[in-house]
């Protein structure tokens, strides 16, 4: 005969494995974001009855009404949110208190005993994070020495940043930092990896980054030649999680150049980097696309374009012409994203007689050929002709110039840059254009676009990097001058609509930070969002000693 034992009875109580935002590492939250708490096992739907999870702020014990938006019971997740915004830069407790019991299993097991969770929220939009980098919200590079700065920013999956920038006395440098701003000591040791003579002179220089799926990192800029010291070529670096060049010795990645290059031995192993071109060339933006293949706009030889490389650094020979496709109207790419089905937007600026006009093109992924279902049809043969060009924003009177572009959930291309204001004055601006290229997006802002003048008391004000955050407001980072014959680094926060500045962040929309002291120069060039929502900007500031070095910041959103 056959017979089975009844299963054990659950007699265990049920217990919280993690809270997200981790309010037990770092006990900090946004002011509007929900809790999504993780049991051990399965929960009763009481869970969700009033008094199970309480919020208080702590120092008055005021309660803070919550709404139980969502119970997983395939996760064991329980999503509450606060049914108002909380008070910025104020310690609240979120707890399982005297009603705990009401956290039960399916089982009737109900949660032990209380628990609770103390952290504070974000300072004001715009504020620096004192919980960055020892409490100063910001981080001066200390290495390598002398002069540089930081040009492209990407956060990993693990929360470090690595940047990538450049000096004349230390070439390419790639920085790594922790997200706690602390240099990662697991990165060539000491957090900072430099690489001089990709064209066999010591004046290399990266201008972008990009991070690979596995953890491998690309950067793109140019190198100097070893025949004319005039002349660059374009270079994509390719670098282990480490810091290590993927040359012989660490891997694989680009080509051999020969005695090009400061070190070379001439043998066939690839050297660490591509390179192209002989010279007016560089490589000026790199993305990532969903097969790893490495995409990068830039100039080859005075051509504008872009480059298809393999995960490995070498050309694909189906795209364009040996790797390399055009783009169909001459200009200077400042920027590149890959949209959601693979094609190839690139931003930037092209001549316009006397003066500069804002430019993008958008190629197809496969081929690199021009995209004839976005832009204009400038040639009248019949369909569009895979650009657009625009000169709104200065009256045609003027330059205009994109610095960099970035997708919004739509595909519409939202662009920051600069347009000249009358002869004598900049002003940060934000273009909008249709997702088909059509022309600039007459919903946003004042026909397609936004001015900003004035942001520090100055002439000049421009932008060099933007990100859209997940409200669809438009976060844009750059400088602006003070007069006092300095210039200091500022954020913009536009409204979705491009309307006008969101009036929450900073002051008016604006927050600005000066130098290492007062009225020392200071400027971000590239920003990023991080997993809770805070910008990350990195830049370049002046020291006391008027010596430009390599700076990170982080502010509340």
């Amino acid at each position: 005969m056959t017979f089975h034992t009844a299963p054990a009875p659950d007699t265990a109580p049920p217990f919280v494995v993690s809270i997200a935002p981790d309010i037990t590492a770092m006990p900090l939250a946004p002011v509007d974001g929900s809790f999504v708490i993780t049991f051990s096992e399965a929960l009763a739907q009481s869970a969700t009855a009033a008094g199970a999870v309480t919020l208080v702020a702590t120092a008055s014990g005021a309660s803070v009404d919550l709404w139980a938006l969502d119970y997983g019971t395939a996760t064991f997740t329980l999503t509450v949110r606060p049914l108002a915004v909380l008070a910025n830069s104020t310690v609240h407790t979120l707890s399982f208190g005297s009603d705990h019991t009401k956290i039960m299993d399916v089982a009737g097991n109900p949660m032990s005993a209380p628990v609770a969770y103390e952290f504070t929220t974000f300072g004001s939009p715009g504020s620096l994070d004192t919980t960055f980098a020892g409490g100063n919200g910001f981080v001066v590079a200390q290495a390598p020495a002398g002069v540089h700065a930081g040009s492209a920013l990407r956060i990993d999956s693990d929360g470090s940043l690595v940047i990538a920038g450049g000096s004349a006395a230390s070439g390419m440098i790639l920085w790594r930092y922790l997200a706690n701003g602390n240099p990662d000591a697991s990165f060539d040791s000491d957090g900072v990896v430099t690489h001089q003579g990709a064209f066999g002179n010591t004046n290399d220089a990266a201008y972008d980054v990009a991070i690979l799926p596995g953890g491998s990192i690309v950067s793109t800029g140019r190198a100097q030649s070893q025949l004319d010291g005039a002349d660059y070529a374009a270079v994509v670096w390719g670098l282990g999680a480490t810091g290590t060049l993927l040359n012989s010795t660490g891997g694989s990645f680009g080509s051999a150049y020969g005695t090009y290059h400061i070190g070379a031995d001439g043998d066939s192993t690839a050297d660490g980097f591509f390179r192209d071109g002989m010279y007016n060339s560089e490589a000026s933006a790199v993305a990532v696309d969903g097969s790893g293949s490495i995409l990068v706009a830039g100039r080859r030889e005075g051509t504008a374009g872009v480059w298809r490389l393999s995960s490995v650094g070498v050309p694909d020979s189906t795209f364009g012409t040996a790797g390399f496709a055009p783009l169909p109207y001459a200009g200077t790419p400042a920027d590149l994203r890959v949209d959601g089905v693979g094609r190839l937007v690139v931003g930037g600026y092209a001549s316009a007689g006397a003066w500069l006009q804002i430019a993008v093109w958008r190629l197809l992924a496969t081929s690199g050929a021009p995209d004839t279902t976005f832009g204009v049809n400038y040639d009248g043969a019949g369909s569009a002709d895979g650009y657009v060009l625009s000169q709104v924003a200065s009256g045609a009177a003027g330059d205009e110039t994109i610095d960099a572009i970035a997708l919004d959930s739509s595909g519409r291309i939202v662009a920051t840059g600069r347009s000249d204001n009358g002869a004598t004055d900049w002003d940060m601006t934000v273009w909008r254009f249709q997702a088909n290229g059509a022309g600039l997006d007459a919903t946003f802002g004042s026909g397609g676009y936004l001015r900003h003048d004035g942001a520090r008391g100055g002439t000049f004000e421009w932008g060099n990097a933007l990100v859209i955050d997940d409200q669809g407001r438009v976060v844009v980072v750059g400088g602006a001058e003070t007069g006092v014959l300095d210039y200091d680094m500022v954020v913009w926060r536009v409204q979705a609509d491009g309307s006008a500045l969101d009036p929450t962040f900073g002051t008016a929309g604006v927050a600005g930070y000066d130098g290492q002291a007062l009225n020392r120069d200071a400027e971000a060039f590239d920003v990023e969002i991080d997993a809770l929502g805070r910008l990350v900007l990195v830049g370049a500031s002046e020291s006391t000693t008027n010596v430009e070095q390599m700076t990170l910041w982080r502010l509340f959103p």
